[in-house]
Parts: C-alpha cells; sequence; structure tokens
C-alpha cells in the first residue's frame, strides 16, 4: 500500500507521459506489432479507455515487482525451508523480463525505472523502521 501511495504522489508532482505518447514519430521506422495483431488491439483500446496520461513517473511496474522480489528473498526461509533462495531466483526472470517490457514496450523512460526502484527500496526500509522492535504475535499498538 505504501508504494503505491508513494508513486501516486510523485506522479502528481512529478507529471510525465510515457515516451510512446510523448513522441511516436520517433518510432515511426519500427512501429511494434505482434504476429497475431493483439499488441496494436491491446494498444488502442487501452488508449481509448485511458483519461489520464502523465502517469509515466515512477514507474509502479517495477517498483511493485521489485519490492515482491525483495520479499520473496527475504521470506524464502518462512515460505520455503528446504529450498530458501529458490523463491527469488523462480521469481527473478519474470521481474527482469517486466522490467525491460516497460521499457522496450515505450511505456516508461529508464529514468521511471530508476524512481520505481528507489520507492522499492524506500518502502523496504520504511517498513524495516515501523516494525522495529514489534515482536511477532503482539498488538501493534503500544
Amino acid at each position: 500500500l505504501a508504494i503505491f501511495f508513494s508513486g501516486f504522489l510523485l506522479s502528481i508532482f512529478v507529471p510525465a507521459q510515457s515516451p510512446r505518447l510523448v513522441s511516436p514519430l520517433a518510432y515511426e521506422p519500427r512501429p511494434l506489432t505482434g504476429v497475431t495483431g493483439f499488441y496494436a488491439f491491446s494498444e488502442r483500446t487501452w488508449d481509448a479507455m485511458q483519461m489520464i496520461t502523465y502517469d509515466a513517473f515512477p514507474s509502479l511496474h517495477t517498483g511493485v515487482s521489485t519490492l515482491s522480489l525483495l520479499y520473496a528473498g527475504a521470506l524464502g526461509p518462512v515460505l520455503w525451508p528446504r529450498r530458501p533462495r529458490a523463491l527469488f531466483f523462480i521469481f527473478l526472470p519474470f521481474v527482469v523480463a517486466l522490467w525491460l517490457s516497460t521499457m522496450y514496450l515505450r511505456q516508461h523512460y529508464v529514468i521511471d525505472v530508476f524512481a520505481g526502484f528507489a520507492i522499492s527500496f524506500g518502502v523496504v526500509a520504511l517498513c524495516r523502521r515501523c516494525l522495529r522492535g514489534r515482536v511477532p504475535g503482539r498488538s501493534l499498538t503500544v
């Protein structure tokens, strides 16, 4: 929840459009197409439905996937005690593919992706600070 709230606030203070909306002619020599035409169809449909176009900064695709990857690594020993690092390595190729695809599909700039990384690490630091000294199984009220 903290990552979505912080990403929403940043998008208000730093309004930015995705590269495909800002300079579509820059990509004209090599437009993205798919074999089945599904990509072009979904892009046209999304553009028709989308009311807010200043939502590129920060990349919450990157932020949420990075946060999930960090917690998969941190909670691996609890979730899969026999193979504590396996969950991290299972998630890793999917998360990296998501990072790369947000730029390849012209949804985000590189700075948006780095801001997503920063937000996810910031949320982890904030959660560690908020939970410091808490005893598991007890109420969070003091």
